[in-house]
């Protein structure tokens, strides 16, 4: 993936994540999946040629987002409460593209 490319689907995965945020309270908070559901979704090896981020993001919304628990869920009131904001994921967005290992030093 180049720059252009990463920048393109950046912007379409801060889109994806708002418009997910902006309509959570209109999905299942549980999944109606059985335990191990995704397993026979995956193939058995891996491919013999990089597939394109639209490809594998396919595949995300196919096979893994019906799922997911969106511990988000305004109704989801069950181990923990919901750590989901929208400055926590441009944090985690900005943290990750320095990919550093940040340490707290205590004196």
């Amino acid at each position: 993936m180049n720059v252009e490319e990463f920048r393109e689907h950046g912007k379409n995965l801060v889109d994806f994540i708002a418009n997910f945020c902006e309509g959570v309270e209109n999905i299942d908070v549980l999944p109606n999946v059985e335990p191990g559901f995704l397993t026979p979704l995956i193939e058995s090896e891996c491919p013999e040629k990089p597939e394109s981020f639209d490809v594998i993001f396919k595949d995300f919304e196919k096979n893994v987002l019906p799922g997911m628990a969106p511990d988000s869920h305004p109704n989801y009131l069950a181990y923990f409460s919901s750590g989901l904001s929208f400055p926590g994921i441009l944090g985690e967005i900005l943290s990750s593209g320095f990919s550093s290992r940040v340490f707290t030093r205590i004196n």
